[in-house]
């Protein structure tokens, strides 16, 4: 569902952690801002990339 009264924003990349070869990740956290009614909330965002059977990259998370 969208609601047209926020407003997102990524603000900018908080780490990145190290290639896993066990799970074959790598999370990328990012720094989030929602707007809402004049109200800023900051918050954290992972993203997870994994490779497919061709060793592409893809997003498979973000949580």
């Amino acid at each position: 569902m969208i609601n047209e009264d926020e407003q997102h924003r990524f603000s900018g990349i908080r780490g990145m952690e190290p290639f896993d070869p066990e799970t074959g990740r790598i999370n990328i956290n990012v720094e989030h801002e929602v707007s809402r009614e004049g109200v800023k909330t900051q918050g954290m965002l992972t993203f997870t990339a994994l490779k497919d059977t061709s060793g592409q990259w893809y997003l498979a998370n973000i949580d």
